[in-house]
């Protein structure tokens, strides 16, 4: 069985020599020639140079293992640039955000909604014309887009209106159709015979639950029959003693 093979160390001059021959590599592949001769990762001679550009050439010595050591004060102070651009976009974009904002300094959606209707019933009775809304919402930290919804009403949801059908007659078929019900041959006979007759002629027209519908929007559709209402006939007040001797003889 193969014995393990120990790690490789690298002393600060091998490390600066290193940096300093992978500086003066101009042709392409000679930073490849170069990892692969000394067996190193390219990620390990990143690390090295950025070592060498922050603390110089004495980062690059091995330190001992244990906790890392204290960094002075102004070291502590100075971050990576790559956290100092991270922090200045954060910085800038927190600064457009609050000046292009059109809602106030002290945002009105941390205050309660008890109070918030207080602050906005105190600026709707404010009558100073010297005042303007913008100056009052903004001295009581209350969005002017929360007091214009909550002081103008909401405006009625319009009824829904049904899509006309793309199958609707329009309305010179829908009169030619009634036309033809109305006409001497048609007058007195139902839409199913109607339908029946034209279908045979080789006509359409309608289909016979059009032509019931226009009739009965034109009130001419119901019942032909005599019709009467129901008739109500008066209770017989039976006697409670003739009640019994009825049922009794039942």
């Amino acid at each position: 069985m193969a014995k393990p093979g120990k790690r490789r160390k690298f002393s600060a001059a091998e490390k600066l020599r290193i940096v300093r021959e992978a500086a003066a590599c101009t042709q392409r592949g000679d930073i490849d020639a170069l990892l692969r001769r000394e067996g190193v990762y390219s990620s390990l001679l990143a690390a090295w140079r950025k070592q060498l550009a922050l603390h110089g050439s004495e980062a690059l010595a091995e330190r001992e293992p244990g906790h890392k050591p204290k960094q002075d004060a102004k070291d502590r102070r100075m971050p990576s640039s790559r956290s100092a651009r991270r922090a200045s976009r954060r910085s800038s974009r927190s600064l457009r955000s609050s000046s292009t904002s059109k809602k106030s300094l002290c945002h009105s959606g941390r205050q309660s909604h008890k109070r918030r209707r207080a602050l906005t019933d105190v600026i709707e009775e404010l009558d100073n014309p010297h005042v303007p809304i913008a100056q009052a919402c903004a001295a009581l930290g209350v969005s002017r887009a929360t007091l214009y919804r909550q002081t103008r009403p909401a405006p009625a949801p319009a009824p829904p209106r049904p899509a006309p059908s793309p199958r609707r007659l329009s309305d010179p078929e829908r009169k030619a159709v009634l036309d033809v019900l109305h006409s001497d041959e048609f007058v007195d006979q139902p839409p199913p015979e109607v339908y029946a007759t034209l279908l045979s002629r080789g006509v359409y027209l309608a289909s016979i639950r059009t032509m019931y519908r226009l009739l009965a929007a034109s009130g001419e559709s119901g019942e032909r029959r005599a019709q009467r209402g129901p008739i109500n006939l008066p209770e017989r007040a039976w006697p409670r003693a003739q009640f019994a001797q009825k049922w009794a003889k039942i």
